[in-house]
């Protein structure tokens, strides 16, 4: 099995909240990035498990907010220092 072409972490998010900008809007939830990451930095992983997974993260989290006031969803990311 060859290994994954790594992905771009931004692009992953922006495709997820993109999907989910309907289920998104229609809780009311204000989305808020701090992403405090170099522009392009990849991961190892492949883009379409990425997205899966983050995929499963927002939606468990819209679905958690259902009794919540105000609803935001902060989506934060940061480097690993390599040691």
């Amino acid at each position: 099995e060859n290994a994954a072409e790594p992905a771009v972490l931004q692009t992953a998010i922006t495709n997820v909240l993109l999907l989910l900008e309907h289920r998104l809007r229609s809780a009311q939830i204000e989305v808020r990035q701090d992403l405090t990451l170099p522009d392009g930095l990849r991961v190892k992983a492949d883009a379409n498990r990425l997205e899966q997974v983050l995929v499963n993260l927002v939606g468990n989290a819209i679905d958690a907010m259902d009794d919540v006031s105000p609803r935001r969803l902060l989506i934060s990311a940061r480097q690993a220092r390599a040691d």
